[in-house]
């Protein structure tokens, strides 16, 4: 019973430490996407946003590895429903970076209104799961806090579809049109009064 205690203990310290640092490997990956994309809101139109939607692709394809390698060997009974809400936590921050992107690479979508309430449910959704995790010190929703990084994509957005206003150059008058344009008026009689061509 003794040699149980300790080995239960033990496990479950692990596990806890585990998670711990899970969920902070997952925030700083957060904190890394949403500075993406308040640098792409900052880009004007032309400016070249490649790179910044790479950027998120690494961000996601991060996620997705840490994801995979997160395979604890024991979970302690009382952390059972943690586990299946950090699985689902790690799917939902994929599944808002998968969004994100989508917008980042195309912001000029018939959809991409739905696409950013699309983003905001989905950190509300996983926000709410993240809430339920109560394995000492590890806190999941800044993995999924979100409400920063659509609120950048949707300036983002604003800014890349804005008409653009550069001012059209007037067009100069021509001298040779304005010297032809006072001969057709002469010729048709209505040159001013001191081109009259009456007999008196």
């Amino acid at each position: 019973a003794v040699a149980f205690h300790f080995y239960g203990s033990r496990s479950s310290g692990d596990y806890v430490k585990d998670a711990v640092s899970l969920s902070q490997q997952l925030s700083s990956e957060n904190e890394s996407v949403t500075d993406t994309a308040k640098r792409l809101s900052q880009k004007s139109k032309g400016d070249d946003v490649d790179s910044l939607v790479k950027d998120l692709g690494k961000s996601r394809k991060n996620v997705e590895k840490m994801a995979k390698n997160y395979q604890p060997k024991n979970i302690p009974d009382q952390y059972a429903s943690d586990d299946q809400a950090i699985r689902e936590v790690m799917r939902d921050q994929m599944a808002m970076y998968d969004t994100a992107i989508a917008i980042a690479e195309n912001p000029k979508d018939d959809a991409i209104s739905e696409k950013l309430d699309d983003l905001r449910d989905e950190v509300q959704k996983a926000k709410k799961t993240a809430r339920t995790i109560k394995v000492p010190g590890a806190d999941f929703t800044g993995a999924v806090d979100g409400d920063n990084l659509a609120s950048y994509l949707e300036k983002y957005v604003s800014v890349q579809t804005k008409p653009d206003e550069t001012p059209q150059p007037e067009a100069k008058a021509d001298p040779d049109k304005q010297i032809i344009n006072s001969y057709m008026l002469m010729l048709y009689g209505l040159q001013p009064p001191y081109f009259s061509t009456s007999v008196v």
